[in-house]
């Protein structure tokens, strides 16, 4: 494969921090794969993508963005994976426990959502989320998105205020991994927020774009690119704080309009074959550019050890019987 992720390592440059990664390897080199790797990856394993996988289950956090589903829509069949932080419950002889001579890769993949979901049930609390993702569906909400972003493009200086508050009230997701949800995060439902956009913005070619990009997402689980979908909002055991995902819809978006945060430096064409295709990147640039947010803090980590990833269930102790015969 043409992928070196040796070259790939942890640095103490917060510049070079391996955003948005994959497959780290914590144990010698510290390398990882970008998203533009996997990419690469999943395309030379399936013979060109001539032989698609049919479930890929993401096990982490925050991965069930456009900009990681769309570039794996000719390759993988179906994708589960979450908008927000994962609990590491490994529910995983669940989900083989759902495969049957029958099962459909389809079916499997509600079955993979439905399984974590019930995984966390107990007396700590865990708001949650996980999705199931038709990526034949990606090629529309690419068209739709690239159609959205070129017509909001277009009223960007007259709508800038409605398009702040859409952004304000749309979903989000915990970006910066303070494990609370506040509108200085920039990750946000694309579904929630193309639909404040089409309610906020008159200007016809603004809500007709919205409402396309509604339409290839689909309202319900079970229609267009959503098979499955499955939330719940609840107070995070460990900090105490409140995670509203009413309005999780599914697949969520890089706007970082309530702070610059660091990952926009890395936000390009070179890395991202969904901004390359959609030009997803101009619009979020020219509105940080308007609408000047705040600096953000200091980036995640360096250090391994803390880099984020899915979190841990909380601890419960187990008195198990010894029998003596």
């Amino acid at each position: 494969m043409d992928v070196s992720p040796t070259e790939r390592v942890y640095s103490p440059s917060l510049r070079t921090y391996p955003h948005g990664a994959f497959a780290f390897d914590d144990h010698v080199s510290g390398a990882y794969l970008t998203t533009a790797d996997l990419e690469r990856a999943f395309r030379e394993m399936t013979n060109q993508s001539e032989n698609p996988v049919d479930v890929l289950y993401f096990d982490a956090c925050l991965v069930a963005m456009i900009e990681n589903l769309y570039p794996l829509r000719n390759s993988v069949r179906y994708v589960v994976a979450s908008e927000s932080e994962v609990f590491a419950s490994y529910p995983y002889d669940k989900f083989m426990y759902s495969i049957t001579a029958d099962t459909q890769p389809a079916d499997l993949a509600r079955a993979v959502v439905q399984q974590y979901h019930d995984s966390l049930s107990g007396t700590c609390r865990y708001p949650r989320q996980m999705a199931a993702i038709d990526l034949a569906e990606m090629e529309a909400i690419g068209q739709a998105v690239r159609n959205l972003k070129s017509a909001l493009q277009s009223v960007r200086y007259t709508y800038r205020d409605q398009i702040k508050a859409s952004y304000d009230s749309a979903q989000k997701f915990d970006s910066n991994l303070d494990l609370r949800l506040t509108n200085s995060d920039s990750f946000i439902d694309l579904y929630d927020f193309a639909r404040w956009v089409a309610q906020r913005i008159p200007a016809p070619v603004v809500s007709s774009a919205a409402q396309a990009v509604m339409e290839a997402i689909g309202d319900d689980p079970g229609s267009q690119a959503i098979l499955a979908e499955q939330h719940l909002s609840d107070i995070y055991w460990q900090n105490g704080a409140y995670w509203n995902l009413e309005n999780a819809h599914g697949i969520s978006i890089y706007m970082p309009l309530g702070e610059r945060d660091w990952l926009l430096d890395f936000y390009d064409k070179q890395e991202l074959s969904f901004v390359t295709d959609t030009g997803w990147d101009d619009l979020v640039r020219s509105l940080v550019d308007i609408l000047k947010p705040p600096a953000g803090p200091t980036p995640v980590p360096v250090d391994p050890a803390n880099r984020p990833g899915p979190l841990f269930l909380c601890a419960d102790r187990i008195y198990a019987p010894l029998i003596l015969k």
